[in-house]
């Protein structure tokens, strides 16, 4: 895990927290006065909740073969979700608008009297907008770092948002009689129950964010492509005892990368709108583009043959934070996971299995003015040599010299080599 998937899941766990504690105490609140609406919404709330997570804890499933999402057209409504996520707290805010003003007008007034029990409704109604703009925070935090758990959240804080509107329904209900009761002005008391209903109205307004963005969420998994299961990464001999797979060895052996001398040159790198570069096989005189794809939250990567514009290669990242990046290296004829290589401080790279077991390293030897050399190593082998320029053109030059053996998947040696090679140039 991540530290910004550790830190999302830590905000939308505490947010999830806090939202449940003020529905335990509206239920109790509302059981000691005498069962009524309040209790049984906070109840039925807590309760669709704890249903939806449940029944949704596989949801969505991960790909077969140990293989991670790739990234889908879908992507751009993500972008718009966030978005839309963004706006939804502010406009919570200027809905909100009227019971603060109420609270700021009346609480010196209302303090000294029976009638402060008409300020219970709007500073319920300040508690629950802190509340859901803490989980809609948490939403966006879990949104960056692309992990799976913002699916099921969307459910939860609907359900949540959706049952906090019904339980302040219900405590302007009951504070609009006891205020009565206890003589307060129906002047006063219809004020309150005008300022209640046009805040909870505004509120209600958020309800259309999570009904785009459920069917959004839902398309989006069903889109994703079947995955040829993954060989295990142990096999069994006639014995029966199982046996090592080798260090450094990949899923699939038949690809176009069998040259031990490639360069890499960019056409263009644009950032958050894409780019492209070119990289040919010296030895096999072989070229390959690789197109960035533009606008999108996690960087994604696709190599194609130049000679029959077929994909040979595909890489994506799983997060958006730049910070010990992971990237997964796919097979696009068989969406199989092939390996995943991570990004750390320094200019240090790990190299990952299927599985996640790491079996490499990629080191940074030497930089200079606009230019970098990277060695990668299984093990205390040295296995190639990445040396990337930004002078005067952004170019790199990699070398497999070392490893006539193939120890080191050419296509994980690539995306290595291509990745080292845009963080270099400004582009990662």
């Amino acid at each position: 895990m991540t530290f910004a998937t550790y830190l999302a899941r830590r905000v939308w766990w505490s947010a999830a927290a806090a939202i449940s504690a003020i529905l335990l105490a509206g239920a109790a609140a509302g059981f000691w006065y005498g069962p009524n609406r309040i209790s049984l919404a906070c109840i039925a709330t807590a309760a669709a909740i704890g249903i939806a997570l449940l029944g949704l804890r596989d949801w969505p499933s991960k790909p077969a073969g140990g293989a991670r999402e790739l990234g889908q057209p879908f992507d751009v409504w993500l972008i718009t979700l966030g978005i839309l996520l963004m706006v939804l707290l502010f406009a919570m805010a200027a809905g909100l608008r009227p019971a603060l003003t109420f609270v700021q007008e009346h609480f010196e007034e209302f303090n000294r009297s029976f009638d402060t029990v008409l300020l219970m409704t709007p500073l319920f109604q300040l508690t629950v907008f802190a509340l859901l703009a803490g989980g809609v925070l948490a939403l966006l935090f879990l949104l960056v770092a692309g992990d799976q758990l913002f699916s099921r959240a969307v459910i939860a804080l609907t359900l949540a948002h959706l049952g906090l509107l019904m339980c302040t329904f219900s405590v302007a209900d009951v504070v609009h009689d006891v205020g009565l009761t206890l003589g307060s002005e129906l002047p006063v008391v219809q004020q309150h129950d005008d300022v209640v209903a046009k805040s909870a109205r505004n509120m209600a307004w958020g309800l259309a964010v999570y009904a785009i963005a459920i069917p959004v969420l839902v398309a989006r998994n069903r889109s994703r492509p079947a995955v040829v299961p993954a060989s295990p990464a142990r096999a069994a001999t006639p014995t029966g005892r199982p046996t090592e797979a080798p260090a450094l060895e990949f899923a699939g052996s038949h690809h176009p990368f069998g040259g031990a001398f490639y360069s890499v040159r960019a056409t263009y790198l644009a950032g958050l709108f894409g780019g492209i570069a070119h990289i040919d096989d010296l030895d096999t005189v072989k070229s390959f583009t690789a197109r960035i794809l533009p606008m999108r939250l996690r960087k994604s990567i696709r190599i194609s043959s130049d000679s029959d514009q077929i994909e040979v290669l595909r890489i994506e990242a799983q997060q958006m934070v730049a910070i010990s990046a992971p990237y997964d290296i796919f097979d696009p004829r068989s969406v199989e996971l092939i390996g995943t290589v991570r990004h750390h401080m320094g200019g240090e790279w790990s190299i990952e299995d299927r599985d996640g077991r790491e079996i490499g390293t990629v080191k940074r030897k030497d930089m200079s003015l606009g230019s970098a050399t990277y060695e990668a190593y299984s093990g205390p082998h040295h296995v190639a040599t990445f040396r990337s320029s930004n002078t005067p053109k952004a170019g790199a030059a990699v070398d497999f010299s070392r490893d006539a053996g193939h120890t080191l998947d050419r296509r994980v040696g690539i995306a290595l080599a291509l990745l080292v090679f845009l963080g270099d140039a400004g582009n990662g």
